[in-house]
Formats: C-alpha cells, sequence, structure tokens
C-alpha cells in the first residue's frame, strides 16, 4: 500500500511527490471499540508522521505514554513561557592557556510544574513542532543580553555571551531586527553577544541563511 501512494502523480503535465505517514492499531490487542482503535491509529500516524519520512507504524501501549507526556510538556511550555517559567543557565568558556574565562554560553533550564526538571534536548524538540521555538528564542536572547550588559556595567571580564539560535529563529525574516532591537534595548555593544548557528540551519534554505548571517554580521556581532 505505501509503495502505492508513495508513486509520483501527474497533474497538468506536472509530476507530483506524495508521501503518506500510516498508523495501525489492531482488534482486540489494541482496542475493544472503534474509538479506541482510531484513536490509537491516530496515535501511530503521528509517530509516523514525526519520522518524517515515508513509513508504517504500529500502535503500542509506550505510544500513548509518550503522546500523553508530550501534549503535557507542550501545555506546560505555553504557560511557562508568558509566566517566566524559564531560567537561563550559563557555561563558562575558559582559555585554554590559562588566560581565564573568555566567554559564556546561555543554555535555557525549565522545572515542569507536576512533572520536574525538563532536559531542553526533551522540551525543544516538542517546543519547535509545536510552533514554540521563537518565544523560546527570543526569551533567551532577551534575558541573556540583559545579563551581559548588567555584568560589563559591573566591570566584569564577560569577553562575549553566546546565543544557540534554532533553524525555523534563523530564518525568520525579522530575526535580525529582532537582535537589532534587543542590542538597543538592553545598551549590549555587538560584539558581546555571539549568535550560534547550527549546520542544519545552513543546509535547508541556503539562501534565507545567508542574508541572515550577513545582516546579523552587519549589526557588529559574532557569528559561530
Amino acid at each position: 500500500m505505501l509503495d502505492r501512494l508513495t508513486r509520483p502523480v501527474e497533474v497538468d503535465g506536472h509530476e507530483l511527490l506524495v508521501g503518506a505517514s500510516i498508523g495501525i492499531a489492531m482488534w482486540p490487542e489494541h482496542g475493544a471499540t472503534i474509538d479506541e482503535l482510531l484513536k490509537h491509529a491516530d496515535i501511530a500516524m503521528y509517530c509516523a508522521k514525526r519520522a518524517r519520512e515515508d513509513r508504517v507504524v504500529v500502535y503500542d501501549r509506550a505510544m500513548s505514554e509518550a503522546t500523553n507526556r508530550r501534549l503535557s510538556i507542550e501545555s506546560g511550555l505555553r504557560q511557562a513561557i508568558p509566566s517566566g517559567g524559564l531560567t537561563i543557565s550559563y557555561q563558562p568558556i575558559v582559555e585554554q592557556l590559562g588566560q581565564g574565562m573568555c566567554s559564556m554560553e546561555a543554555l535555557v533550564r525549565w522545572i515542569c510544574p507536576g512533572i520536574g526538571s525538563i532536559g531542553p534536548t526533551e522540551f525543544l524538540p516538542v517546543a519547535e513542532e509545536s510552533g514554540l521555538m521563537w518565544d523560546i528564542g527570543e526569551f533567551v536572547l532577551r534575558r541573556a543580553c540583559t545579563d551581559a550588559a548588567h555584568w560589563l556595567s559591573q566591570d566584569l571580564p564577560l569577553g562575549r555571551v553566546a546565543v544557540n539560535v534554532a533553524p525555523s529563529q534563523l530564518l525568520r525574516p525579522e530575526f535580525p531586527g529582532l537582535v537589532e532591537a534587543v542590542l538597543r534595548e538592553t545598551k549590549l555593544p555587538p560584539g558581546h553577544l555571539e549568535i550560534e548557528i547550527t549546520e542544519e540551519a545552513l543546509s535547508g534554505d541556503e539562501a534565507g541563511a545567508e542574508r541572515a548571517v550577513r545582516d546579523l554580521k552587519a549589526l557588529g556581532v559574532l557569528i559561530a
């Protein structure tokens, strides 16, 4: 079935590539009623979709547990972002030759009420899938710049503060404008901010990534 569904389709002389994600639930092991079977087949289908490739997934109970946890994380994040539930930790970067700390990296952290501490490797993919990454990225950027400006005002040897940027942030046309606005608001000199970009961001929309990097460098910020 999957092979048939994923064959190219010709429409008005154009060849279109069609994808398919299939979830399977079987009676009676996966549900005693039609509603249960449909619900569990739907869960399996979304597991197949998250794999980002054409595939068939058969339901198992662990999927329901994972889906419920994901929904809890997404719901908690939607509340944590506006209410100040996220925090920032800073990882110092020290010169190998003993010249002291040269910079620090801003790392987002979250303790979810009812669940506990959730690592960024778990909640950031949920944020990406649910469209929350922009808000989280803006929080991290603004907080890191605010803290860095304060430390500089105290004559602390900061060097630079590094902020990781997700591909979905970098490729939004308004991202360089956001960085410029935050630097202006916090009064942080641009040379003290380093934007860290992953290879994934550069290998997707190359033209968009190049434009964003060019605009960011024009502001005077560092790119890694």
